[in-house]
C-alpha cells in the first residue's frame, strides 16, 4: 500500500502520482535527437525564453515582448548591471519589511532583546540591571509596525523583548521570495541563491541568515570572488556553522599563554578573564571543518590538488578566527591567544607566521588559484547552462576568471555570450529546483500577493517538494542537477502546487489566467485539448480524494504551504474541497501547463 502524508492513497491517486512521476522522469532523461536537430538553431523567441529561464526565474506576462523590443544582448547587459534596474513594485513591498533595510546590529535587535550581548558588555552593572528589569516588564511591545520603525530609526531601547520567532522567519522568507518574484534584476536573485548554496550555512538564528544573505552574499554576488570569499570567512554564520570559532591551539598552550598575558587597555585581569571565559572554555584544539570545506567546496574543488596535510595546515592558520561577544551575537575578531603560531606550508607555498595575516594570505591565494577558477566556473556553467557543463564554456569562463582576478560579472559575461550558450541541446534541458518551480509559477500567472506572510507560505510549498529555503544541512548546499529533484513525492507536490495556484486556493494570492495563457502560448506550450481537460478533471479529483472512501482532500494536502490553524485560525476541516467539475476550462488548462513536465524544466 502506497502512503502519502501519512495515510493510504487510493488506486486512482497512486496511478496519477506514478504516471506523473514516470512522465517527468522520462522527460528529464537526455533525448535522442537526429544530427539535423542537433545542428538546428533556436528561433528568436526560443532564445528569449531561454534567457528568461536561465538568467532568472522565468518570464512574467509581457516579459517576452519586452526582451524582443530591447534585444537579447541588451537584456543580458542590463541583467549584468543590476544597480541600474528599478523594481517599483518590489520597492513598495519591501517598505513593509525591516530585513532589507537593516544593518547586522539592527537585525540582531530583531532577534534578541534590544540590549544585545556585545552592547551589554559595555554597560555598567547598574545599567545592565536596569536593562534586565525593563526587559522583564516590557511585554506590551507587540506591534510589528512599531518594531520596524524602531529598527529603521536605530532607536531600539532595552524595553523591547524578544520578538515573535514566527514573525522573524516570515520576514526573512518573505523578502527572499518577493525579490525572486518581483525583482527586475532577476540575475542578481539567481546569483544570491547560487552563492548562498555555494557558501552554505544553516541551522542558525534567523538574523544570522538574514545578515549573511543581505550583507555578504547579496553585496558581493556580482563582484570579485576574493571579496566574497573573505566576507564569508569572517562572517559569524560561517564561523559558527563550521565550528571555526572554537578552533584553537591546544588547550594547555592557551592556558600557558593566558597565565602570562596582560589584558588590553589596563583592564582588570580577573574580570577580563571572566569576560573571555567562553573562548577558553571552548579551547579544545584544532578543528579542520572550515579548512577542509574552504578548499573542497568553496575554492579548489575535491580534485583541486590539495592533500590532508594542506587541510591541517590551513586549519592551523585559521585558529584564533573567532567571535567577540560570544556565539549568539558576537562579531568576528582574531584572538592571538588561540592561534597556532609558526610557519605553515599550503599547496607547496610557505605562509610565514603572522597571526591573522596567515588566513588572509591563504584566502587570497586560493581565490586566485587556477583550480578555483575552473571549479567555480564549472559550477556557474552547471547552474546556467547544463547539468553536465560543456568543457568549452567552462574553459572560457575559467580563463576570464583568471584574466579579471575573479570578477564574477565578467565570468558570467563569458558564459552568456559564448556561442554554445544558445545551443539547441541546452534549451529546456535543466529541471527546475523546487524554489524555481514555485517562483516561476507565481510569476507566470502574474500573481498579486496581498499577505506579508506569503513568503513563509511559499517556502512551505518548496519545502514539501524538497527544498526548504536555507535549510540544507550539509555544507555543499542544495544540488543543481535533475537527478536530485525527480522523485514520486516531489512530482506529486509540484502538480498539487500547480492545482492550488490555478484554482486560487492559496490564501491572499490573486492570479490572471488570461495573461498566463497568453504567456504559455508565447512560450510554445500547446493549448490542452478538450479531452485532456476532461482527463485532468478526473486526475485532480483523484488527487484530492486522498483515499477511496473520502471525498475530501487530506488536511496536509489542503494546507500545503499555508500558515495553518496556529497562524491564521482556520481549520482545514472547515475548508470545502475544490469542485473540479465546475471549474472553467481555462483554469484546468493553466493547472495542466504549470504541472506539465515541460514547465518543470528551464
Amino acid at each position: 500500500m502506497f502512503e502519502f502524508f501519512g495515510q493510504a492513497a487510493s488506486r486512482p491517486h497512486r496511478v496519477a502520482v506514478l504516471l506523473l512521476a514516470c512522465t517527468l522522469a522520462a522527460s528529464s532523461l537526455p533525448r535522442a535527437t537526429s544530427g539535423q536537430e542537433r545542428t538546428a538553431e533556436l528561433t528568436e523567441d526560443q532564445k528569449i525564453v531561454h534567457v528568461l529561464n536561465r538568467l532568472g526565474y522565468g518570464p512574467r506576462p509581457g516579459d517576452i515582448d519586452r526582451v524582443r523590443a530591447m534585444g537579447i544582448e541588451s537584456y543580458i547587459e542590463a541583467q549584468l548591471n543590476p544597480e541600474r534596474l528599478r523594481s517599483p513594485r518590489l520597492e513598495e513591498i519591501l517598505t513593509h519589511y525591516a530585513v532589507p533595510l537593516s544593518s547586522r546590529e539592527a537585525l540582531i535587535q530583531l532577534d534578541r532583546p534590544a540590549a544585545a550581548f556585545s552592547e551589554r558588555q559595555r554597560q555598567s552593572v547598574m545599567e545592565r540591571a536596569a536593562a534586565r528589569g525593563q526587559s522583564r516588564t516590557g511585554t506590551d511591545i507587540t506591534s510589528r509596525e512599531r518594531l520596524r520603525e524602531h529598527v529603521r530609526n536605530g532607536v531600539l531601547g532595552p524595553e523591547l523583548t524578544r520578538v515573535d520567532r514566527r514573525w522573524e522567519d516570515n520576514e526573512y522568507f518573505a523578502t527572499v521570495y518577493f525579490r525572486a518574484i518581483y525583482a527586475e534584476s532577476q540575475l542578481e536573485e539567481m546569483l544570491v541563491d547560487f552563492w548562498f548554496n555555494h557558501f552554505n550555512i544553516t541551522s542558525l538564528e534567523p538574523f544570522i541568515h538574514a545578515d549573511y544573505g543581505e550583507n555578504v552574499i547579496r553585496r558581493h554576488a556580482m563582484g570579485r570572488f576574493e571579496d566574497l570569499l573573505i566576507a564569508t570567512a569572517t562572517h559569524p554564520g560561517m564561523l559558527i556553522y563550521l565550528d571555526n570559532w572554537v578552533s584553537t591551539a591546544p588547550k594547555e598552550v592557551v592556558e600557558e599563554r593566558l597565565a602570562s598575558w596582560e589584558p588590553p587597555d589596563g583592564q582588570n585581569k580577573v574580570l577580563w578573564r571572566r569576560q573571555m571565559a567562553e573562548y577558553f572554555d571552548q579551547a579544545g584544539g584544532l578543528n579542520e571543518n572550515y579548512g577542509r570545506e574552504l578548499m573542497e567546496l568553496h575554492t579548489l574543488g575535491a580534485d583541486g590538488g590539495y592533500t590532508q596535510q594542506d587541510v591541517q595546515e590551513v586549519a592551523k592558520a585559521f585558529t584564533g578566527w573567532t567571535l567577540e561577544g560570544g556565539r549568539d551575537v558576537g562579531d568576528f575578531r582574531f584572538n592571538p591567544l588561540l592561534h597556532v603560531e609558526g610557519d605553515k606550508t599550503v599547496l607547496g607555498q610557505t605562509i610565514a607566521s603572522g597571526g591573522i595575516d596567515e588566513g588572509m594570505q591563504i584566502l587570497r591565494m586560493l581565490a586566485r588559484h587556477p583550480s578555483t577558477a575552473h571549479f567555480v566556473s564549472s559550477k556557474l556553467v552547471r547552474r546556467f547552462v547544463a547539468d553536465e557543463p560543456p568543457a568549452e564554456i567552462v574553459e572560457a569562463a575559467a580563463e576570464r576568471f583568471l584574466e579579471t582576478d575573479g570578477d564574477i560579472r565578467e565570468v558570467l559575461r563569458a558564459i552568456f555570450f559564448h556561442p554554445d550558450f544558445f545551443a539547441p541541446e541546452h534549451f529546456q534541458a535543466k529541471v527546475k529546483k523546487p524554489i524555481e518551480v514555485v517562483v516561476s509559477a507565481v510569476r507566470a500567472v502574474d500573481a498579486d500577493i496581498e499577505s506579508q506572510f506569503m513568503g513563509a507560505n511559499i517556502n512551505q510549498y518548496a519545502g514539501r517538494m524538497g527544498e526548504q529555503l536555507r535549510q540544507h544541512e550539509a555544507p555543499d548546499g542544495y544540488p543543481d542537477v535533475a537527478s536530485a529533484w525527480v522523485s514520486t513525492n516531489s512530482i506529486f507536490q509540484r502538480f498539487l502546487f500547480a492545482m492550488e495556484v490555478a484554482t486560487e486556493s492559496i490564501d491572499n494570492m490573486k492570479i490572471d489566467l488570461d495573461a498566463a495563457r497568453e504567456l504559455f502560448q508565447q512560450m510554445g506550450f500547446p493549448e490542452p485539448t478538450p479531452e485532456q481537460v476532461a482527463d485532468a478533471r478526473e486526475l485532480f479529483k483523484a488527487m484530492q480524494s486522498g483515499d477511496e472512501t473520502s471525498g475530501r482532500m487530506a488536511p496536509e494536502m489542503m494546507t500545503a504551504g499555508r500558515p495553518g490553524p496556529a497562524q491564521q485560525g482556520d481549520d482545514p476541516e472547515d475548508r470545502a474541497p475544490v469542485d473540479y467539475d465546475s471549474l472553467e476550462a481555462k483554469t484546468v488548462s493553466v493547472a495542466l501547463v504549470l504541472g506539465s513536465p515541460d514547465f518543470q524544466k528551464r
